[in-house]
């Protein structure tokens, strides 16, 4: 493991604990026997610019923030027991911060600048608004609302 890795979340998974963070440029996710102390796997993710992970939930999806050459956007990412990925969407300019499950549904939370509101379907109502995306859970948008005044509320 890099020495510059910074854990974000632990899960326990099947007798095992899946780990999720960065190091320095790029997310790493790895599942880990708390017994034995091996390494059963580990997963790099690595993009044109940085990823950055900020969770991981219990079926093994995992958000994050991807710096594209000039804006950021957000990601969620399906990867199976072996630390194989199932499926990926991203969210153009629009950062997640945190997700939940529910009813087998995804919900993000992130941010979007006004002027990237369109991209949803959205009126911004200001500089940054709070942005929330339901997703199936093939990771098909089912929709996005944004909420927020005059003032940065991302």
């Amino acid at each position: 493991m890099d020495e510059n890795f910074t854990a974000e979340k632990i899960i326990p998974f099947q007798g095992d604990y899946v780990i999720c963070g960065n190091t320095g440029d790029n997310g790493v996710v790895f599942r880990i026997n708390p017994l034995t102390q091996q390494i059963i796997w580990t997963k790099n993710l690595i993009a044109k610019q940085t990823k950055t992970i900020k969770n991981i939930e219990e079926d093994i999806f995992i958000i994050g923030i991807d710096n594209r050459e000039t804006y950021e956007s957000g990601f969620v990412m399906k990867i199976d027991q072996n630390g194989n990925l199932q499926d990926e969407a991203y969210l153009d300019h629009s950062p997640i911060i945190n997700m939940t499950i529910h009813n087998n549904d995804l919900y993000l939370i992130g941010t979007i600048s006004d002027s990237y509101s369109s991209v949803y379907g959205l009126t911004g109502y200001g500089q940054d608004d709070v942005i929330i995306h339901k997703l199936n859970y093939n990771l098909g948008i089912i929709w996005s609302k944004n909420y927020g005044g005059s003032n940065k509320e991302g």
